[in-house]
């Protein structure tokens, strides 16, 4: 039995880890972003609007939630029996909740109003510890009564959190904005707090160029995710599983000859793409089971993992070549020879999250994706 013992952690780090809740590791929301609507420019009145989106079939609810507006005590409340609908992507069915409350402000200012959930979902690729980050969102309205009234944009197309490797994947945004302000779009870190970033973060095209073996667009360019027109685009994944992506519309006028930015809204969000190792079939493979995976001549299982876990190789071509396993930010844990057959090894002293094998021989590169719980 090989060890591996390059990655350690404090016992309290690990006592913690270890007894994260169940119902905290099976959080099912998978993004959502605010408005605001000005209802009487006057008296500073205004309607804030929350969309969450989630999985269905999951028995973890929101909340109860609590929702800061830039001043005084946040605004709290619970999320059972709010408005929600349901709508299919792909044939899968997901759930848009949407809760409404009417907020008068204080005075002119620019506001921040932000809505912070307890965790990510589990199994996010492209950042550390997702299940064990909050999820954030947050918009910022700006109140001046010298540069007329103000309502932030409005994002009016659902999310779509469905993509397939080799795909181009495109989803509307459809922003609307009730000034006729203008409207920019841009790629952000997802956060997790007021003026916190996620940790380890990168853009999903980013995380495809470092780890995806020979990653290609679909037109056979260099991969990349950019905004067409009102739609974000990916062309195109490469490697199936979970990945956050946060962007921005961003508000501009134009006040005394100069454009100037009055406010945005942020919408956070988990891609699922889907895929297998031989991209043969829409699976996410990180879930995959031995059974599933059993005509590949190179199969890692169990996956995910506990931290032991048998890599089969029945490939002469990797003979003679290595082996290496590597941590979500590149680093190498270990590396070895390539041994025909089932080969154990044991990852149990490094941390949960997202790792890569590697097996390689010469010009001949294979990297297969695993999560160790």
């Amino acid at each position: 039995m090989k060890q591996v013992y390059k990655i350690f952690y404090s016992a309290i780090f690990m006592f913690i880890l270890l007894n994260i809740p169940e119902d905290i590791k099976a959080t099912h929301l998978i993004g959502g972003e605010i408005s605001a609507t000005a209802t009487n420019c006057q008296s500073y009145a205004y309607e804030i609007e929350i969309n969450l989106y989630e999985r269905t079939g999951s028995d973890v609810e929101f909340g109860p939630g609590e929702l800061y507006v830039g001043h005084g005590e946040p605004i709290t409340f619970d999320y059972p029996g709010i408005e929600a609908s349901t709508y299919q992507v792909d044939g899968q069915l997901y759930r848009k909740s949407t809760f409404s409350v009417s907020h008068t402000f204080p005075g002119p200012g620019e506001y921040t109003l932000y809505l912070k959930e307890s965790n990510r979902n589990a199994d996010v690729a492209n950042m550390r510890n997702s299940v064990l980050t909050p999820f954030y969102i947050e918009t910022l309205i700006n109140i001046d009564a010298l540069q007329g009234c103000n309502s932030s944009p409005q994002l009016v197309g659902p999310i779509s959190p469905l993509a397939y490797a080799k795909s181009i994947y495109s989803m509307p945004l459809a922003p609307t904005d009730a000034d006729g302000d203008s409207l920019s779009f841009e790629l952000i870190t997802p956060m997790q707090n007021i003026d916190e970033n996620v940790s380890g973060y990168r853009l999903p095209h980013e995380f495809d160029l470092r780890f995806a073996p020979q990653p290609v667009s679909a037109d056979g360019n260099t991969p990349r995710m950019y905004f067409d027109k009102d739609a974000l685009v990916w062309d195109a994944p490469n490697l199936g599983g979970e990945f956050a992506v946060a962007l921005r519309v961003n508000e501009w006028r134009e006040v005394d000859g100069e454009w100037t930015k009055i406010g945005y809204v942020t919408r956070d969000f988990t891609l699922h793409v889907m895929d297998t190792l031989n991209n043969t079939q829409a699976q996410n493979y990180i879930t995959s089971t031995r059974e599933e995976i059993s005509k590949s001549k190179v199969n890692i299982f169990p996956n995910p993992t506990p931290g032991e876990f048998t890599l089969e190789v029945n490939d002469d071509q990797w003979l003679g070549g290595t082996v290496g396993i590597y941590n979500i930010l590149g680093q190498e844990i270990m590396q070895e020879a390539v041994v025909s057959g089932e080969t154990q090894y044991d990852i149990s002293a490094a941390s949960q999250g997202v790792y890569f094998l590697t097996l390689q021989n010469g010009n001949l590169k294979k990297t297969i994706r695993f999560m160790k719980r």
